[in-house]
């Protein structure tokens, strides 16, 4: 069956529109990893029971490396995940036994076996990982959302003149004779 060129404009805007809002909500998300108080977050000072590289499964099955820890007294081991993947200077300066101080947030999804929510953490008042490479993450994701929204914005521009063109028939010589 096929449509008519307005079932179909309207089809297609409906659904680029309904689209656009799966990068609303990332550029929100963005936003909210943006400044982040540390007094909202978990934070636990504890002794580091053991740390490393571990792979990361998420939601979706697909894993990556990343660097973990785990804290005597939390029952789930945090970490940070990095595209660089280069892990050695918390590798060096993390070690068993070690007392941190560690500031998260908590794990949402029970299927991941490493929370990388993991935002800061503090060794003998040194910063060891810094917040701000948290909130970095975050501003991908507001540069992706304002950049999806503006590729939407074009096509949504450029299939409004598309369709324009399909209901707007010039007149010929032809159509005019006939009606007079």
């Amino acid at each position: 069956m096929k449509l008519s060129p307005k079932s179909n404009y309207i089809l297609s805007t409906s659904f680029i529109i309904l689209f656009s809002f799966l990068f609303i909500f990332l550029i929100k998300t963005g936003f909210e990893k943006q400044k982040i108080d540390l007094n909202k977050t978990k934070k636990i000072t504890s002794i580091v029971e053991h740390c490393g590289i571990d792979f990361h499964q998420n939601s979706k099955g697909q894993k990556q490396n990343v660097f973990y820890i785990k804290l005597k007294g939390l029952d789930e081991k945090i970490g940070v995940y990095r595209l660089s993947k280069k892990y050695d200077e918390l590798l060096n300066s993390i070690n068993k036994g070690d007392t941190i101080t560690a500031y998260y947030f908590g794990k949402i999804n029970t299927t991941e076996n490493v929370n990388i929510d993991l935002v800061q953490i503090d060794k003998n008042k040194k910063v060891l990982l810094d917040k701000y490479e948290y909130e970095k993450k975050g501003s991908s994701l507001i540069y992706i959302g304002f950049g999806a929204l503006i590729a939407i914005g074009v096509i949504l521009y450029y299939s409004r003149k598309n369709y324009l063109k399909t209901i707007k028939k010039p007149k010929t010589a032809v159509n005019r004779r006939s009606k007079k």
